[in-house]
C-alpha cells in the first residue's frame, strides 16, 4: 500500500512538471506555448457572426414587346387594339437589339397635309431620326413600323450606305427586281422596303432578289 501511494506521488509530479502522459517524455515548451495561446484566443476572443449576405436583385428583363409597347403612344381610337396587335407582330419578326433603337413610337390620326405641311398628305410614317422617334397612321401596320426602323438602323450605320447605294444603282438601271414600287424611290427608301420586307418575308425575298437578300444577311450579320 505503501509503494503504491509513493508510485501515486511521483506520477502526479512528473505531471506537473510537464511530462506528456502518453510517451513519458515532456512537453515541447514552444508547442505549450502555442496551446496556451491558442486556448486563450479562443476562449477570451468574441465570437465574429457572419453577416448575412444581400442578395443581389437580379435586373428585370424585358422582352422586345415590352420594351416597344413601354415606347409607344397608342391614342384611345377603333385603330388602338390593331396597333398593339401590329406592335406584337413587329417584336416577334424584328432582333430586339433592333427595336432597342427605338426610343419612341406614336400612332396619329393623320401625317401630312394640315398635320404637318412637311410631309406628303399621303404619309404612311415618318421618323425623326435625331430623336429616334416614329410617327405612324393609326391604319397602318407592322410592315411601316419596320419600315420606319429601317430609317433608324440605316442612319446609324455608315459603312452600309455605299454597299446598299451600289446596289440601289444597280437595279435603277435595269428596272427590275425592286421589291415594292416605293423602293425605287431614293438608295434610303430602298433598304427601309428592302428591310421590312426581310424580316417579314426572308425566303420571298431570296427568291426574289438574292443580291438583296445578301446584302440583308451581310447587314443583320453586323448591325448592333
Amino acid at each position: 500500500m505503501v509503494r503504491s501511494l509513493q508510485i501515486l506521488k511521483e506520477w502526479i509530479a512528473l505531471q506537473r512538471r510537464g511530462y506528456h502522459k502518453h510517451d513519458g517524455f515532456p512537453e515541447h515548451p514552444v508547442r505549450v506555448g502555442n496551446h496556451v495561446a491558442y486556448f486563450q484566443r479562443n476562449i477570451t476572443a468574441p465570437v465574429k457572426t457572419p453577416k448575412a449576405s444581400t442578395p443581389r436583385t437580379q435586373p428585370k428583363t424585358v422582352d422586345a414587346h415590352e420594351m416597344l409597347l413601354e415606347r409607344a403612344e397608342i391614342p384611345d381610337s377603333k385603330h388602338a387594339e390593331a396597333n398593339r396587335r401590329s406592335i406584337e407582330r413587329v417584336a416577334k419578326i424584328l432582333p430586339k437589339s433592333h427595336i432597342r433603337k427605338v426610343r419612341g413610337l406614336q400612332f396619329v390620326s393623320l401625317i401630312g397635309g394640315d398635320a404637318d405641311p412637311s410631309a406628303p398628305k399621303d404619309t404612311m410614317g415618318s421618323t425623326d431620326l435625331q430623336k429616334r422617334v416614329i410617327t405612324v397612321r393609326a391604319d397602318q401596320g407592322a410592315a411601316t413600323i419596320s419600315h420606319e426602323i429601317g430609317h433608324i438602323l440605316f442612319d446609324s450605320m455608315p459603312e452600309l450606305w455605299m454597299l446598299n447605294g451600289d446596289l440601289f444603282e444597280e437595279m435603277t438601271g435595269t428596272g427590275k427586281g425592286f421589291t415594292t414600287l416605293y423602293a425605287q424611290e431614293n438608295a434610303m427608301e430602298f433598304f427601309c422596303e428592302n428591310y421590312q420586307f426581310y424580316y417579314r418575308q426572308p425566303e420571298a425575298l431570296k427568291k426574289r432578289n438574292p443580291k438583296i437578300y445578301n446584302l440583308m444577311e451581310w447587314f443583320f450579320k453586323r448591325a448592333k
